[in-house]
C-alpha cells in the first residue's frame, strides 16, 4: 500500500541521501518512522488475532503451524483487506488534516 493516498509526495516528500523525507526536521522524520513501525507491528498483531479467532471458531483447537500457514481467501480475504485499509486510513488521517488547530495553538494563522 502506498502512502500516496494520504500524502501528496510531489509537494511534501523529497529524497535526501536516497531516503524519502516529509518534514524539515530530521528528528520529526525519524519519529514518523517509529510511529509507522509501531503501526505495522500493531497491524500484524491484530491480523494474527483475527486469524486465531477464525480458526478457533472453525476448529475449536488450533496449532501454531495452522496460524502461520493461514491464507485468507474469498470473502474473508475481502474483509481482511477492508480492515487493513480502514486501519491505515485511521492511522494516517491526522496527516491529511489541515493544520488550522496547530496554527492556532502556535499563535499563528495558516491562511
Amino acid at each position: 500500500m502506498s502512502s500516496d493516498k494520504y500524502i501528496d509526495t510531489s509537494s511534501t516528500g523529497r529524497t535526501v541521501d536516497g531516503v524519502m523525507t516529509f518534514f524539515e526536521d530530521p528528528a520529526t522524520d525519524k519519529m514518523f518512522g517509529v510511529v509507522l513501525s509501531l503501526a505495522r507491528e500493531v497491524y500484524v498483531l491484530a491480523d494474527r488475532v483475527r486469524v486465531l479467532e477464525l480458526l478457533l471458531q472453525e476448529k475449536g483447537v488450533v496449532t501454531t503451524d495452522e496460524v502461520e500457514g493461514f491464507a485468507p481467501r474469498g470473502e474473508v480475504e475481502a474483509v481482511f483487506r477492508a480492515e487493513r485499509e480502514g486501519f491505515f486510513d485511521r492511522l494516517l488521517e491526522p496527516l491529511a488534516q489541515d493544520d488550522t488547530a496547530g496554527a492556532r495553538l502556535a499563535g499563528t494563522s495558516s491562511s
